[in-house]
Order: C-alpha cells, then sequence, then structure tokens
C-alpha cells in the first residue's frame, strides 16, 4: 500500500526534488517516483561522508538546490498554445478546408477528430485536410500536462471574420502543483478582406461577448481602425489588437456599418496610416456631408519634447524621432478639412511620452512630459483616454485598454443607441475610477470639440 511516510528520510529528500508529486505514483513527465527514491536514498547514504566540512557540506548544499531549483523552473515554464488558422482550400471541387494549427508546443498533442480518426501532433504548425460538408467540426486534444476545450470550426468562421476563445479548463494534477499558470489559447480565423487581412479577436473578457447586433445598415458612415501593438524598435502596447478588433466588431455588428466601410490596419506603418485618411478624404469628397466618419486609434502616442505637440506613433517610427510619427494636428487638420456631417475620433492613447506599462518611450529623465492639446477642426469631437501628462493605461482583467473597455461596455449596454454625452460622461466617469482602484494613479479621458462644431456634439449618435 502506497502511503506518505512524512519521517522517512528518503521521502523528505523526494519531497526536495520532485514536492508536486504523489508517493509510489509518476510524478513528472519524466521521472517516476521509484528513480526519485533511489536519487534520495543515494544522496542520504552518500552527503554524510562527501565532506566532514560544515562549510563543505552547506556549499554542496547550495549547488544540490540550485540544480534542482533550474530543473523545476524549466518544468513549471512549459506551456502550450495552439491557434487555429482556417481557410477554404482553392481546389478544383472545392469541397475541402485545410485547417492549420499554430503556435508552440513543449510536448506532443493528440488531436482527435469526430470521424474517429487521431493524429499526433509534435511540432507546429500542422496542416490537414477535412470535408466542407462536414463541418462544423469539434477537435478535441489530449496531452500528458495539459486538458482543452474543444475547438470548434465551423462554415461561418470560413465565410465571415469572426471567432471565440477557447480556455485552458485545467491544468493536469502534476502540472498544477508545479505552479503553473493556466495557459489563454487563442483561436483565430484569418480572412482576406478587400487586400487586407484581419484576425478575429481574442474572446477573454464580458464586452468580447453577447455583441448587440443592428437590424439598421449605417452605409453613410465610414470607419477608420488603426491598432498598433507590436512595434519593430519599441516596446509593444499591450492588448491593443484586441482592441482594434472588438471595436471593429462593435462599429460592423453594433452600429450597422458595412465591411467594406470599415478599413482595419493592425500594426500600421507611417505610410498605412496616410494611404487610411487619404482614402477617407475620396469617400468624403463622393458622399460629402451625407457621410458619416469615424476614426479610431490604439497604440503609442508621443510629445516632441521641444514644441510639445503630439505624435500618433506608427509601428515603423521611433519615440525618439517625432519626424518617424504622424503629428496629431495634421491628422485633425485633414479631416476637419472633409464635408462631412460629423467627425469621431477615439484615441486609446497618451502623449506624455509613457507607455501603458507607466515606461517611458521619451523622457531620458523618465517623467512624463504634458503634451500641447492640438484643436478640432470642423465637424469634430475628440474622445482622448487621458489628459495631459496621464498615462493610457491596460485593464489587463480584461485584455483591454482601460479606455476602450468601456468605451465598448456603453456600446454594449445601450446596444449603441446612445448620444455622444451619455457615452462620454459614462467613460469618463468609469476610466477615472477604476484607474485609482486597479493603478492607482489617474487616468481622465478627455473631449474636445470643433467651434463649429459648438454644443451639437452632444447629441451625436454613432448609430
Amino acid at each position: 500500500m502506497n502511503q506518505s511516510p512524512q519521517g522517512d528520510p528518503c521521502w523528505q529528500i523526494h519531497q526536495r526534488i520532485c514536492p508536486q508529486g504523489f508517493y509510489g505514483k509518476k510524478l513528472c513527465n519524466q521521472y517516476p517516483f521509484i528513480m526519485t527514491r533511489y536519487i534520495s536514498f543515494i544522496l542520504l547514504c552518500t552527503m554524510p561522508f562527501l565532506s566532514t566540512a560544515a562549510q563543505e557540506r552547506e556549499t554542496l548544499k547550495s549547488r544540490i538546490s540550485s540544480a534542482i531549483n533550474k530543473w523545476q523552473e524549466k518544468r513549471a515554464s512549459s506551456e502550450v498554445a495552439i491557434k487555429t488558422d482556417t481557410q477554404a482550400i482553392n481546389s478544383p471541387s472545392g469541397r475541402m478546408v485545410k485547417v492549420r494549427l499554430t503556435g508552440s508546443l513543449t510536448e506532443p498533442v493528440q488531436m482527435h477528430l469526430p470521424t474517429g480518426q487521431s493524429e499526433t501532433v509534435t511540432t507546429l504548425p500542422y496542416d490537414f485536410k477535412v470535408p466542407k460538408s462536414a463541418l462544423p467540426v469539434d477537435l478535441t486534444f489530449e496531452s500528458p500536462s495539459y486538458e482543452y476545450n474543444p475547438i470548434t470550426v465551423n462554415k461561418k468562421e470560413i465565410d465571415k471574420d469572426t471567432g471565440h476563445t477557447y480556455v485552458l479548463k485545467k491544468q493536469k494534477k502534476q502540472m498544477d502543483m508545479a505552479g503553473g499558470t493556466p495557459t489563454i489559447i487563442q483561436q483565430t480565423i484569418a480572412q482576406q478582406q478587400g487586400g487586407r487581412t484581419s484576425n478575429a479577436p481574442i474572446l477573454s473578457s464580458d464586452v468580447d461577448q453577447n455583441i448587440p447586433h443592428s437590424s439598421t445598415v449605417n452605409g453613410n458612415t465610414f470607419a477608420i481602425i488603426i491598432a498598433n501593438e507590436k512595434y519593430d524598435r519599441e516596446a509593444e502596447v499591450l492588448f491593443a489588437s484586441n482592441d482594434g478588433q472588438m471595436f471593429k466588431r462593435y462599429c460592423e455588428e453594433t452600429l450597422g456599418i458595412p465591411n467594406e466601410n470599415v478599413h482595419y490596419r493592425e500594426n500600421a506603418t507611417l505610410n498605412n496610416i496616410i494611404a487610411e485618411v487619404d482614402w477617407l478624404k475620396k469617400v468624403c469628397s463622393v458622399f460629402g456631408e451625407e457621410a458619416r466618419v469615424l476614426f479610431y486609434y490604439a497604440g503609442h502616442g508621443i510629445p516632441d519634447e521641444a514644441s510639445k505637440d503630439a505624435y500618433l506613433l506608427p509601428v515603423d517610427g521611433m519615440g525618439s524621432n517625432v519626424a518617424t510619427g504622424y503629428k496629431l494636428s495634421n491628422l485633425y487638420e485633414t479631416l476637419g478639412q472633409m464635408k462631412a456631417q460629423n467627425i469621431t475620433v477615439f484615441l486609446d492613447a497618451c502623449f506624455s511620452g509613457s507607455q501603458r506599462d507607466d515606461k517611458f518611450l521619451v523622457s531620458a529623465r523618465g517623467v512624463s512630459i504634458k503634451a500641447k492639446p492640438a484643436a478640432p477642426q470642423g465637424a469634430m469631437v475628440v474622445v482622448t483616454a487621458a489628459q495631459g501628462d496621464e498615462t493610457a493605461y491596460p485593464y489587463k482583467e480584461k485584455g483591454h485598454g482601460l479606455f476602450t473597455y468601456f468605451l465598448l461596455k456603453k456600446l454594449q449596454e445601450s446596444q449603441g443607441n446612445c448620444t455622444m454625452q451619455e457615452l462620454t460622461d459614462y467613460v469618463k466617469s468609469q476610466v477615472s475610477k477604476r484607474a485609482i482602484i486597479v493603478n492607482e494613479k489617474p487616468q481622465t479621458p478627455t473631449i474636445s470639440y470643433s467651434a463649429a462644431m459648438g454644443e451639437k456634439w452632444k447629441s451625436i449618435k454613432l448609430k
């Protein structure tokens, strides 16, 4: 009978080597208990004879402890990340669909199909084919250290830019006890739309689910969405991609803006941003005052330390060189010259030179810079995530920027049927409160509007 003899010295050393296991059972992926017991016995018997000097015994003990800790850290860091990239295969029959598993594996994964077929996945990416007529298909996975929720690949996810997250249900006993953190596994359905690749968002919070659907078509509203997360030379902006992807879905599903009216750019360069603004100019030159414009940006903002002018930072830009940025006053001037009915700008960025993680892009002194606010022009209202020298923080618990989370939350609760004043009052109140609670620092969204817009901005509705 296997019991846990706490007084057994071999057991005590075994607990030191592999404390997460159970007596008499397989303890980890590599070593059964019987092996660790033999190792413990050998160490117990030989350690007293290795040295009689106390200092040498302590040195040996320290070396053994260090080796054990390194081994445990390596084992605890093991994780699995799988995502699917589903796309129709351009075959003559058009009846097969390719499913690609991408990500990283630290151990083999057994994949099971509903047909009874099983495949062992040892390296990623991994491609396989399924008949389109068999969709939806539920894929299940097994591995020595993890348990997964099923992945569903269905027809809609091939035809439409949509997706969902499947989260690790639980880690098996030995990984839980090793202190491993549950890994969020994301499913991404890549689509090609008008030459632009977009990815289905990571659904990880309440605003990412139960998105209201509009029965009306908002055909004269046009949106540019820039989501800059991964920079070539600067630190990434945590959750910016998820912010942009989810705002895109709310534009299309809740506000009823047609897909072709929404231009989404993830990790946009300076030329990308210029090209999208040029597209908007062409649209407004045709639609005139019938057009309504939305401009959304999530990413880094930087100030000019000399002039205090604010800039959007493209992913190919440098925080220390404003010449690589897009000057905010130039953006407002270009948008303001468009003969649109109204222009709404949302900026989930700060222009103090700080990042979402409170580090600094610009100032070598490690202090925030109070950027000079640019003045909105034309029929424009601008809502920014923070004021002056404040930082636009992430809301890590929700997987979004703090500002974007509450922006989406109000659109979700109101189903898009709220005025700009109702929207901004809610966002300003909630962000200010949550920033103090979560980050212990102030973050105050600001609203500014052009002289031509006046108080009319308060009654504007996005839907």
